[in-house]
């Protein structure tokens, strides 16, 4: 059986650390792109004479 060290959770706390750091930002933009594309439709019914010449993708663009 392996020794484990202090410096073996370490190094994996900063490898999980630097995952968390790349991945949330990219979930978090994917989430909020999500959203607005949703919740473009509902904007569309609003304010149909605006919109109707604008496709979804570029209002969540």
């Amino acid at each position: 059986m392996a020794n484990i060290t202090t410096y073996d959770f370490i190094s994996s706390s900063f490898r999980k650390t630097a995952w968390l750091m790349i991945l949330f930002p990219i979930s978090l933009a994917v989430v909020v792109y999500l959203i607005i594309l949703l919740a473009s439709p509902i904007a569309a019914v609003d304010n149909s004479q605006t919109y109707n010449q604008v496709s979804m993708f570029a209002i969540a663009n």
